[in-house]
């Protein structure tokens, strides 16, 4: 990897378990924090969608960082005041660093 390559500072998010309750009584998933490191972000592909007359728009990333063991695809990625959702998790055979597809959460 390229020494200035990772320019985006994004803090990793894991879930923790067991699920909270809201106040009605609803299960929530909540996140801490496991990491702050840096990264390279990278906005691959957006859509819009028109379902039951409400328009909905869906943003996609590939986010690379260094190789974190513990980091799985239930995990969130917060960059900026963007929030990313990892649907998937690229490692590389080496284990330096890893690519992960987020989508963002809207």
């Amino acid at each position: 990897m390229r020494a200035g390559w990772l320019r985006h500072r994004v803090i990793l998010k894991e879930p923790v378990t067991p699920l909270e309750q809201s106040t009605y009584g609803e299960e929530v998933q909540v996140y801490r924090t496991a990491a702050t490191v840096w990264a390279n972000v990278e906005m691959t592909a957006g859509d819009e969608a028109v379902t039951n007359q409400v328009a909905a728009a869906s943003q996609y990333y590939q986010v690379t960082l260094r190789y974190f063991e513990r980091l799985a695809p239930t995990w969130r990625v917060a960059w900026g005041a963007r929030l990313l959702e990892v649907s998937a998790v690229v490692t590389d055979g080496t284990r330096r660093s890893m690519t992960l597809q987020c989508s963002e959460v809207i």
